[in-house]
C-alpha cells in the first residue's frame, strides 16, 4: 500500500513474513538554487553503489553483480545534495555500516563511521522517472519520508558512477543502540530545522534566474529566467530599471543602428543547461531611430532574444569572408507564419536580415505609426532571433497607465535546433520595483526538424 498526505509525507507499506522493520526514515528539504540543492536526515541508502541504488526492474542483467554485495546499503546519517541538468554530487556523513549490510537499526560500537561522496554526470534535459528501491522479502514497512520543500521535488536522475571514501581519524559515534523512538526523533529535528530554513529565507521561494546587471543611462538592464517546479524554464525576459530611460546618450548623427549604444546582456548558464534555446540578449539604444526612414526613427529600444553566440555574430562585418552568405534565406518552414524578410534585403552588421509582420498595421500607410512591434531575424539560412522594437515613449506609457501590453507570437512550421521557444511576449511596469519587463513567455520545448 502506497499513501501521501500534502506532498510532504508519503509512505509504502508491503505485508511480509518475518519481523517489522524500517526500511527507510528521513526528512529531505530544499536549500539554496544553484547551490546545494537539498539535505536529508534519517535512514536511507547510502550514494555508494550504482546497483544498489536502482530498482531491480530497472537493471540490464537479471541478477546484481558481486561488488553490489560489498557496498554499504541503508545506513543513519546526514546527506546533502547538488542536482543541475547534467550533473549530480552528494556528500554525506553515515554512522558506518559494514559493507555489504543491511543497516539494521542496532547498536555499531566500533565500526568506524564514514564519510561517503559520490558524483553522476547526466544529459540535459531527461526526465527521469522515480522509482522506489525496493528492500527484501520480510520487510513490512519499506518507506517513511517527509518532505519540507519550500520549491521544486527533487527530481530522479540515472547514476552512471559512484564512488566511496573512508575517514580513519572520525571515531566511532558512542551512546545507546540505535532504536526506532531514536531515528524518528532525530527526523523530526531535521525537519524542524529545514522549515526554520524557508522561514529564515534560505529556501528558494523564488524560482527565477537572474543573468549580472549592466549600466543603461542612469539605470540597470539584466535578464531573467522563469522556471518551473520542474527546472524548466517558462520565460526568458529583461529587467530594465525604472531611471534606466533617463542619462541615455545623444547621438549627434543621423539614424542608423548605433553599434557603440547595444549592450549584450548575459543568460544565466543553468537556464541554458535547462534546454533554454535564448543563447544572450542584445539590448540596444538607437537615440535617432535607424532605417527606414520616416517608419522606425523615433528614440526606442531593439531587444534581440538570439539563440546564437555572441562572440560568433560580432564576426558578421562587411570585411568577413562570409558576410555576403548571411542574406542567405531560411527554407520556409523554418519562417514565423505571417513574416516576409525586409524588401530591401539588407544585412546588418553583427545582426542580419530582418523579417516584419506582413500584418502588423504598424506598416500601413494610413496606420498608427511605430510604438512598438516584433521582428525576427535570420543570417546565413538559420532564424537566429526575435525581437521586440518598443520606443522610449511606449515605456513611458506603460509607465503611467499601469496597463500590460501582451501578444502571441507567430510560429514556424518547424524549428532546427531543439530547445525552449517562446509563443508570447509582453511588456508591463512593476511599480513596486520601480522596473520594466519585457518578456518573452509561454515556453515550449521543440524537436528539431
Amino acid at each position: 500500500m502506497t499513501a501521501e498526505v500534502d506532498g510532504w509525507l508519503r509512505f509504502v507499506v508491503e505485508p511480509g513474513l518475518g519481523e517489522v522493520e524500517l526500511a527507510d526514515g528521513f526528512v529531505e528539504g530544499d536549500l539554496l538554487p544553484g547551490g546545494a540543492r537539498a539535505v536529508r536526515t534519517g535512514r536511507f541508502k547510502t550514494p555508494v553503489g550504482y546497483e544498489s541504488l536502482r530498482s531491480s526492474s530497472d537493471l540490464r542483467f537479471a541478477e546484481r553483480a558481486f561488488p553490489t554485495a560489498l557496498s554499504p546499503r541503508r545506513d543513519l546519517g546526514v546527506m546533502l545534495a547538488y542536482e543541475s541538468p547534467r550533473v549530480e554530487a552528494q556528500l554525506g556523513v553515515f554512522n558506518g555500516v559494514p559493507d555489504g549490510s543491511g543497516g539494521r537499526l542496532e547498536s555499531r560500537a566500533g565500526t568506524p563511521a564514514a564519510i561517503r561522496r559520490a558524483w553522476t554526470a547526466h544529459p540535459a534535459p531527461q526526465r527521469a522517472v522515480a522509482r522506489t528501491p525496493r528492500s527484501v522479502a520480510g520487510t513490512a514497512v519499506e518507506e517513511i519520508g517527509a518532505a519540507a520543500h519550500a520549491g521544486a521535488s527533487p527530481r530522479p536522475v540515472a547514476w552512471l558512477r559512484a564512488a566511496s571514501v573512508r575517514s580513519p581519524t572520525v571515531r566511532p559515534l558512542p551512546g545507546p543502540p540505535m532504536t526506532l523512538r531514536t531515528l524518528l526523533t532525530a527526523s523530526a529535528l531535521g525537519g524542524l530545522l529545514a522549515v526554520l530554513a524557508a522561514v529564515a529565507g534560505l529556501a528558494p521561494q523564488d524560482p527565477t534566474l537572474y543573468g549580472d546587471p549592466v549600466a543603461i543611462g542612469d539605470g540597470t538592464a539584466r535578464t531573467y529566467v522563469a522556471l518551473d517546479a520542474d527546472g524548466a524554464p517558462t520565460a526568458v525576459g529583461v529587467l530594465l530599471t525604472g531611471d534606466a530611460l533617463s542619462g541615455l546618450p545623444a547621438h549627434p548623427g543621423g539614424p542608423g543602428h548605433e553599434m557603440d549604444h547595444m549592450h549584450v546582456l548575459p543568460i544565466p548558464p543553468a537556464a541554458r543547461e535547462a534546454g533554454l534555446a535564448t543563447d544572450h540578449v542584445s539590448l540596444d539604444w538607437n537615440a535617432n531611430g535607424h532605417e527606414p526612414e520616416g517608419l522606425f526613427t523615433r528614440p526606442h529600444f531593439d531587444v534581440h532574444f538570439y539563440t546564437i553566440p555572441a562572440d560568433e555574430r560580432m564576426t558578421w562585418m562587411p570585411e568577413h569572408p562570409g558576410f555576403t552568405d548571411g542574406g542567405r534565406l531560411p527554407e520556409p518552414r523554418y519562417v514565423p507564419a505571417g513574416y516576409v524578410a525586409d524588401p530591401t534585403g539588407t544585412v546588418i552588421p553583427a545582426m542580419g536580415l530582418h523579417w516584419l509582420d506582413a500584418a502588423d498595421p504598424t506598416y500601413a500607410p494610413d496606420g498608427p505609426g511605430f510604438s512598438e512591434v516584433v521582428l525576427y531575424g535570420s543570417y546565413g539560412g538559420r532564424m537566429i532571433f526575435v525581437e521586440p522594437m518598443i520606443t522610449r515613449a511606449f515605456f513611458e506609457a506603460i509607465r503611467a497607465s499601469g496597463a500590460v501590453h501582451e501578444e502571441p507570437l507567430a510560429q514556424p512550421a518547424a524549428w532546427a535546433a531543439e530547445g525552449y521557444y517562446p509563443t508570447t511576449y509582453s511588456v508591463r511596469y512593476d511599480a513596486e520595483a520601480d522596473a520594466f519587463r519585457v518578456e518573452v513567455g509561454g515556453m515550449v520545448y521543440r524537436r528539431a526538424s
